[in-house]
C-alpha cells in the first residue's frame, strides 16, 4: 500500500479476493513459532513474524514483505 497507494492497493485486493485461499495457523504453528526468535535476542521478532516464517517454510513459499526480520531469520523473501 505504501508504494502503490491505497486506491491502487484496494483495487488489486478486490480483484484477487475470489482467487485467494485463506488458512488459519494451527496450534502446532504457534508452538513452532515460539522457538523462532530464540537465536535472535537482539531483534524484536513478533509472534506474527514467527508464525509467518513457519508457514512460509511449511508451504515452501517466500514471504512478501519489506520487514527485515525475515532476512534475519533467513526466511526466503519475495520483493
Amino acid at each position: 500500500m505504501r508504494h502503490l497507494g491505497r486506491v491502487t492497493s484496494s483495487r488489486w485486493l478486490t480483484q484477487i479476493v475470489d482467487e485467494v485461499v485463506l488458512t488459519n495457523p494451527s496450534p502446532a504453528y504457534y508452538l513452532a513459532a515460539g522457538y523462532r526468535p530464540g537465536p535472535y535476542p537482539d531483534q524484536s521478532v513478533t509472534l506474527a513474524d514467527a508464525v509467518l516464517s513457519v508457514r512460509s517454510e511449511n508451504f515452501g513459499l517466500p514471504v512478501w514483505t519489506l520487514d527485515h526480520h525475515f532476512d534475519v531469520m533467513k526466511v526466503p523473501v519475495w520483493r
